[in-house]
């Protein structure tokens, strides 16, 4: 203690003070350090959050104050399937073109999780023309969709293929 320059200083219990307190100012920033690297998985969970609004909001589910709109309140209804695109489906219009066992079949492309083997190839069969350009605004929503998660950095699946399902859509039209 005798080596330190402030040792005859009048200020050294203020010196002291100092080097106390930059102590625990550097304790403290470590903390700090290593409490946000312990919650960037809650800084992810939400940035995911207000992209997921976005996408939301750029579909007209939500409003600017995150207040649902009718298209929000619709999808709440929706489960084991894309209530994005299922949304979008249903208002689209294509529907009233479609019988009942169409629709039925149509509906069948969003589920993407069939246990329908390995072996089963996706059906390519027409049941008509109404459904057929159903099926193909469904795949350009799922491009659209694909498209406002890249732009607003939400990690999913990018190929369309992969979320439409076509190999059920026939047998759920004959038992529809």
């Amino acid at each position: 203690m005798t080596s330190l320059k402030c040792y005859n200083c009048e200020m050294r219990y203020e010196h002291l003070q100092h080097v106390s307190k930059r102590r625990e100012l550097t304790a403290s920033i470590q903390e700090t350090k290593s409490k946000f690297n312990s919650e960037s998985e809650e800084a992810k969970k939400y940035k995911d959050f207000v992209s997921r609004t976005q996408i939301l909001k750029a579909y007209s589910f939500m409003d600017e104050d995150q207040t649902l709109l009718l298209k929000g309140k619709v999808a709440r209804v929706f489960s084991n399937t894309d209530q994005i695109l299922a949304t979008e489906l249903l208002f689209s219009g294509f529907l009233q073109k479609l019988t009942v066992e169409q629709t039925c079949a149509l509906f069948s492309i969003l589920k993407n999780e069939v246990n329908a083997g390995k072996e089963a190839k996706d059906f390519d069969e027409p049941i008509s023309d109404d459904f057929w350009d159903a099926c193909m605004f469904v795949e350009k929503q799922v491009e659209k969709l694909i498209g406002q998660e890249q732009k607003f950095e939400i990690e999913g699946e990018t190929e369309v293929a992969k979320r439409i399902n076509y190999k059920m859509y026939i047998i759920v039209y004959q038992w529809a």
